[in-house]
């Protein structure tokens, strides 16, 4: 048995017991998070488009900047994570300002209605933007 702590492992063997045993410790520095940036995300909501068939696009998300970035953002930049159902799959990206992004599903998938979302961008010089949302429409 093995109890283990921040500095110290205590190990509990059983007697006449043969075999060969290798322990290392070590401290692991904590995963460096991207820094918080010059940008913010100040609205986010979901949006639904008329589907002809389930092949379609169906629906995205409308991301909103507090200033607009000097190039456009790409679609890769984007993470939209679901609670109930991980990563989304989007489609492509628009934006007639830099400011306002319309973000589409892939053709054939949607969200679910009634649900907090979080929406994440990381730009070019690592920082990041993040929003926890609710989509009900």
């Amino acid at each position: 048995m093995i109890r283990t702590d921040d500095n110290h492992a205590v190990f509990s063997f059983v007697s006449d017991t043969a075999g060969t045993f290798y322990y290392a410790l070590g401290k692991a520095e904590p995963a460096k998070q991207p820094e918080q940036g010059e940008f913010s995300i100040v609205n986010a909501k979901g949006f639904t488009l008329p589907a002809t068939d389930f092949f379609a696009e169906m629906g995205g998300f409308e991301i909103e900047l507090n200033r607009a970035t000097k190039e456009p953002l790409r679609l890769e930049d984007f993470t939209i994570i679901c609670p109930k159902n991980g990563k989304l799959i989007l489609g492509r990206l628009e934006t007639e300002d830099n400011k306002t992004y319309k973000l589409h599903m892939k053709k054939g998938y949607n969200f679910v209605s009634g649900t907090t979302y979080n929406a994440t961008i990381i730009f070019n010089n690592g920082t990041q933007a993040s929003k926890k949302f609710f989509v009900d429409v």
